[in-house]
């Protein structure tokens, strides 16, 4: 039985050092035991699961538009001490026989090519705290990001998202996870983790580096550009329609066709002028393939003096830089850039009815098929329209969020799945739909706001991607497996740099190899700078914006 001392005893109450030391003593000894048997903190170190979560990288500003975004870096190199060839190596580093080595990216919003990063410092990998208790109970599962040990390495542990689960035979195929050939579908949560961004409205330009990508499809449309955003207000009974279009600054290797009725008299045959251009006579159509460049352009205008050969050329020049959205990736270097057509997206506005009176619509399309959302202020309703079919796939009444002031619509059609939410909250079911006969057309302009009948303005106006699965391996279809009752078959998120099942000598992560679950990134981490002597240098703080639950 515990005594309280007396005022006249010895044994008096400890001294406020000692409590501290005794805390101390506790608070480690909890620590050591919470890492043994609860959880343990770990660190990326590569850029495999990016954007979700990051390795070694740099943290980008892009002079143009100012979008923040993270590039990939695992080199140390600072600028000014390393040395290379000409051209650019795997890393992303430029530069001349004996002059300073130069890392570059490309800005993954608005394309601004050969940013320095020379002078960026280096950030550490995201550090995640991992429930290690987490599958004893219960496997992982579909979507679920993981952390398990090497087959080939018990000492290095890996982190990638599980695909396939024990006993499935898994393929991959056109980007997407299929199961006994059936397509295995995303959640609304894991789309929004695993989403990749195309644009950011918030994030543009200047002018005289590229158009809006937002723009009228008629003058008199009832929409204005209102600082990030647009502002509608009906000025007739047909509804006015804002489009994306997607911009390229460069590249590309998509084809562009204008009309041309006859090829010049003065030049040679239009297979001699150059590869990349093309003329159809029987079609009467001129075509180009990529974006047509300034020096294009010269050289192309100076082989006629014909005035409607130079006014093709400039109208090919303008209409090239609208192309396909592809599955590029930011954290990248330019090397690892892919070409594959993406087909599925995410647009999220933030939509402010002014009046709640009107209609407002969001159209979607995947290069087959085109989906129409339509809130109905006046009626109080919702549809759900297919391909033009006035027979809705879905209606309803409108969710009570539509009385606020302004609140945020997403609408995606990730794996041939429609979900639409509205203040982060479903609207209805998702809506599986079944492979067009149709191949997909690449998408070019895939997204078109239209209101009518009352004032509206959209805010924070942002498109995304899904991951697009490349297909390494040998399978005749790609990559995939037949897994044991104890495997289960992971892949990063960046998939073209992933070293994963798709890969590895031994595809599977065998249920032994489990370490646990990601909870939380606890520790992302930036550089700050320390200026003494005249001498920089960095240090490393944590990004405490950055601390988020993993899904």
């Amino acid at each position: 039985m515990w005594n309280s001392p007396s005022k006249g005893n010895s044994a008096a109450a400890p001294s406020v050092l000692r409590q501290l030391v005794e805390s101390g003593v506790l608070l480690a000894l909890a620590v050591v035991l919470f890492r043994s048997f609860a959880a343990e903190g770990y660190l990326i170190s590569t850029g495999s699961m990016a954007p979700c979560l990051l390795g070694y990288h740099k943290q980008v500003v892009c002079p143009s538009c100012q979008y923040h975004f993270a590039h990939g870096d695992t080199t140390g190199i600072t600028g000014g001490q390393d040395y290379a060839y000409a051209g650019q190596n795997d890393s992303g580093f430029v530069g001349w026989a004996d002059e300073p080595l130069r890392q570059v990216t490309t800005c993954p919003n608005c394309g601004r090519q050969d940013i320095d990063l020379s002078h960026v410092p280096q950030n550490e990998g995201d550090q995640l705290l991992v429930h290690k208790h987490a599958f004893d109970f219960r496997d992982p599962r579909r979507w679920e990001v993981i952390v398990f040990r090497s087959s080939d390495n018990p000492q290095q542990a890996y982190c990638k998202r599980v695909v396939g689960l024990p006993g499935e035979e898994l393929s991959v195929v056109d980007g997407d996870i299929y199961v006994a050939g059936e397509l295995q579908r995303k959640s609304y949560e894991v789309q929004k983790s695993i989403r990749i961004p195309v644009w950011d409205n918030d994030f543009q330009p200047g002018l005289e580096d590229a158009p809006p990508r937002w723009m009228r499809t008629e003058e008199a449309s009832g929409w204005q550009p209102a600082g990030g955003g647009f502002r509608f207000e009906p000025v007739s009974e047909i509804a006015g329609e804002l489009r994306y279009y997607h911009w390229l600054r460069a590249g590309g290797t998509h084809w562009t066709s204008v009309p041309l009725a006859n090829w010049p008299g003065d030049m040679l045959d239009a297979e001699r002028v150059q590869r990349e251009l093309l003329y159809r006579e029987g079609e009467g159509r001129l075509y180009f393939q990529g974006v047509m460049g300034d020096d294009d352009i010269r050289r192309l205008v100076a082989e006629s003096s014909d005035s409607s050969w130079r006014a093709a050329i400039e109208e090919l020049a303008a209409e090239s830089h609208f192309g396909p959205i592809h599955d590029e990736y930011g954290y990248n270097v330019d090397g690892s850039r892919q070409g594959n057509l993406v087909h599925d997206l995410m647009v999220e506005i933030q939509l402010i009815p002014v009046d709640h009176q009107g209609r407002f619509e969001i159209q979607l399309d995947d290069g087959a098929d085109g989906f129409q959302f339509v809130l109905d202020f006046d009626e109080n309703t919702f549809e759900l329209l297919a391909n033009g079919d006035p027979v809705p796939l879905r209606s309803g009444p409108l969710p009570p969020i539509i009385r606020e002031k302004s609140f945020r619509v997403e609408m995606s059609t990730f794996d041939r799945q429609l979900l639409v939410a509205v203040g982060g909250e479903l609207v209805f079911e998702p809506l599986t739909y079944t492979k067009s006969k149709q191949p997909r057309q690449p998408l070019r302009s895939p997204v078109a706001l239209r209101a009518s009948g009352g004032s509206f303005g959209v805010d924070h106006l942002e498109l995304y991607r899904d991951v697009y699965y490349t297909e390494k391996g040998d399978g005749e279809n790609g990559p995939g497996a037949t897994l044991s009752p104890d495997e289960f078959y992971v892949l990063g998120d960046n998939s073209p740099i992933s070293a994963d099942s798709r890969v590895w000598k031994q595809p599977a992560v065998n249920r032994s190899q489990l370490i646990g679950k990601p909870l939380v990134v606890h520790l992302p981490s930036k550089q700050g700078e320390v200026s003494f002597g005249g001498r920089t240098s960095y240090l490393r703080i944590p990004d405490f914006h950055r601390v988020r639950y993993i899904r």
